[in-house]
């Protein structure tokens, strides 16, 4: 699918590509698709994972105090999704999603996550043999980090997306 921009201030037009692969396949930053990663080496990738985000009824953060982490488990509270989650420190950003209705513990124990959820999002800031992470990984859950997380959010949506070293400011 191609949908193209035309930039008014330059008088060109602009095509972006938009493409959706098979599932267990994947661009490199070669161009080469690979097949992805198995369940006990990273969890599941998104191309793989065959859920929308109309199905999440209930989602796990593993690091939920970061700000990209908290900034995506407030986008799911928002949208009525049961949202928990674990962090190693309390800091104003724990509090504030506490305050928001958003159950957070402290300490890995597996005894206290949630065994319902449709969706485990976890930060690579946290150790490979953490407790929870170990626990999902294993017990088949869908286990994605939280940058590919954003590809479930968007990928049944219009997204227009800015980048770039200079202008992105004067742009939006």
């Amino acid at each position: 699918t191609f949908v193209e921009v035309e930039d008014a201030s330059r008088a060109n037009t602009v095509s972006y590509t938009h493409l959706t692969l098979p599932p267990r396949l994947t661009p490199s930053s070669d161009g080469i698709k690979r097949k992805e990663l198995s369940r006990s080496d990273e969890g599941v990738r998104p191309c793989e994972l065959m859920i929308e985000l109309k199905d999440i009824k209930q989602v796990y953060f593993i690091g939920i105090g970061g700000i990209g982490m908290s900034a995506i488990a407030r986008f799911f509270n928002e949208k009525g999704v049961k949202v928990s989650g674990y962090d190693k420190t309390v800091t104003p950003l724990t509090s504030q999603l506490e305050a928001e209705g958003i159950e957070v513990h402290y300490k890995e124990e597996v005894d206290r996550i949630p065994k319902d959820v449709q969706l485990v999002v976890y930060t690579p800031a946290i150790p490979k043999e953490h407790k929870e992470y170990q626990y999902y990984l294993q017990n088949g859950y869908n286990v994605v980090k939280r940058s590919d997380v954003l590809q479930i959010i968007t990928q049944s949506s219009l997204n227009i997306c800015v980048a770039g070293t200079h202008g992105k400011t004067t742009i939006s």
